[in-house]
């Protein structure tokens, strides 16, 4: 709930220093608190004279009211006095009797100062919005209305990238680019990257003060190291990057009922963070700098190499273990006999019927006798020879020169007529 009510507050901000603090809507306050500084002038004016009128009516009584004079005539002559006097505050009257307001010297004190505050803030508000160059009449903001547009170093497209805007990002346009939208590129500053755009991809001056509320984005910022961003929202999901503390990002979609928000890298690319490890804060879009950008990229790219790194072993390893086996078993055989051991290893690691893995085929109980013997060893970290190095090799990369057989054995011990289909190359028979 907390951060539903920090999102509903900030949007309360957001809108009172629009609409009511903005110098944008300097003229409308203005005319606002003129109109209320007449409406009390008025009442203050009618309360004094309503005031100062019954004062005279009762010195008038005082002085014209001799001792000897009976009560009806006393009356009478007040009755006189106040119908004067009424007949006086009547013709001072506005045509609005509605706007002569009975209010006490504290009132009217508070009223002021409300009045002044009010003043005081809209003023420092306009100040503060010439300053940043959003007035209407001379807007310097701009829109991007493209996804991932390079912010470059100089109005060229081969320049270097010093940073992007996606789609909502706003910002200010270099004073130097009054015409900007006659020209082919545009000067901007945008949080804290500065540099040219195209302007094509952009939306300026009035045009763009008119769709300020696409500007607005939900930005969330990582709370703690190494923050997972995965590619669903589960921690049994593949991981798109690792992001340090302090990582900005894009909300993409509000958090969903198990707590994970879609969101938007620097670099583009999109994936899920649990709302425990990121805040999140409604805000202007901004660009992203080259140093965010570089953070992800470089990130990736070094997951890429690890991967690469870990199949080239993996690679390594299945070479020197198939080269082991095929030395322990054919090793005195020629070259050709040697890629036929190779080949039905890997048939037989194709069929799944004897593993999922090289090491699985060839340690599987009662099958390659080879693997006991102690020149297995030795093999492992030398390949064994050159031939059945390169025999496993070619066999790994798909030479095969004996179809789908899955066995061998020696000639001298097979049953040829018992086999049916078969192969001989040097003392093996291959089936």
């Amino acid at each position: 709930m907390s951060r539903k009510s920090d999102l509903k507050k900030s949007r309360i901000k957001f809108n009172l220093k629009r609409y009511v603090f903005s110098g944008r809507y300097f003229v409308r306050n203005a005319l606002i608190v003129m109109i209320l500084l007449t409406v009390v002038a008025i009442g203050a004016v009618g309360f004094g004279l309503l005031s100062s009128m019954k004062e005279d009516g009762k010195q008038v009584i005082e002085e014209e009211t001799p001792d000897d004079i009976h009560g009806d005539s006393v009356q009478d002559s007040v009755q006189d006095s106040q119908e004067d006097s009424k007949k006086t505050v009547s013709s001072l009257k506005p045509e609005t009797p509605s706007m002569i307001m009975d209010i006490s010297d504290a009132s009217m004190e508070e009223l002021k100062t409300i009045i002044e505050e009010e003043q005081t803030v809209d003023l420092t508000a306009r100040n503060v919005s010439l300053l940043a160059g959003t007035r209407t009449d001379n807007y310097r903001g701009f829109l991007c209305i493209e996804d991932a547009v390079n912010v470059r170093a100089a109005a060229d497209v081969n320049s270097e990238v010093v940073g992007k805007l996606y789609k909502g990002a706003t910002g200010e346009v270099d004073q130097e680019n009054d015409h900007a939208a006659d020209s082919a590129w545009t000067k901007i500053t945008s949080g804290d990257v500065t540099g040219y755009v195209a302007t094509t991809y952009l939306v300026l001056g009035e045009a763009a003060s008119l769709r300020e509320d696409e500007t607005i984005g939900m930005i969330g910022t990582t709370t703690g190291q190494n923050v997972c961003i995965r590619t669903a929202g589960s921690t049994d999901a593949d991981l798109v990057y690792i992001a340090p503390l302090g990582t900005r990002m894009r909300i993409d979609q509000a958090e969903d009922a198990d707590g994970w928000y879609h969101v938007q890298l620097a670099d583009g690319t999109f994936g899920y963070v649990s709302s425990d490890y990121v805040s999140v804060e409604e805000t202007g879009i901004t660009a992203i700098s080259a140093d965010e950008i570089r953070a992800v990229t470089d990130w990736k790219e070094e997951q890429i190499r690890k991967e690469e790194e870990k199949k080239e072993e993996a690679m390594k390893a299945d070479l020197y273990l198939l080269a082991a086996i095929t030395y322990c078993e054919a090793g005195v055989e020629p070259y050709e006999g040697q890629l036929a051991v190779a080949n039905v290893v890997l048939n037989r690691l194709h069929s799944g019927r004897y593993g999922s893995t090289l090491e699985d085929v060839i340690y599987a109980p009662y099958q390659f006798t080879g693997c006991k013997l102690s020149s297995f060893s030795w093999a492992l970290q030398t390949g064994g020879s050159d031939s059945c190095l390169q025999a496993a090799r070619e066999a790994l990369e798909g030479k095969n020169n004996i179809g789908d057989c899955m066995f061998f054995r020696a000639t001298w011990v097979a049953d040829l007529d018992a086999i049916g289909d078969y192969t001989i190359i040097g003392t093996h028979v291959f089936y």
